[in-house]
């Protein structure tokens, strides 16, 4: 996946619920980002994804 295409399906799908947290799917999606876009982070970076921890982030 592309990194605009990984960013606006996050950005388009994030919302919290009234529990302060994500849905499954873009927990998933959030969780899945080393092996989506990982290879485009430059040699030496690590690449980790996570709905937040506890309650979901404010933004993604």
């Amino acid at each position: 996946m592309e990194l605009g295409d990984f960013l606006y399906k996050v950005g388009s799908t994030y919302v919290i619920d009234d529990d302060k947290k994500v849905s499954k799917d873009i927990a998933d999606l959030l969780r899945a980002a080393p092996e989506e876009i990982g290879h485009l982070a430059p040699a030496g970076y690590i690449v980790e994804g996570s709905p937040g921890k506890g309650n979901a982030a404010t933004c993604p």
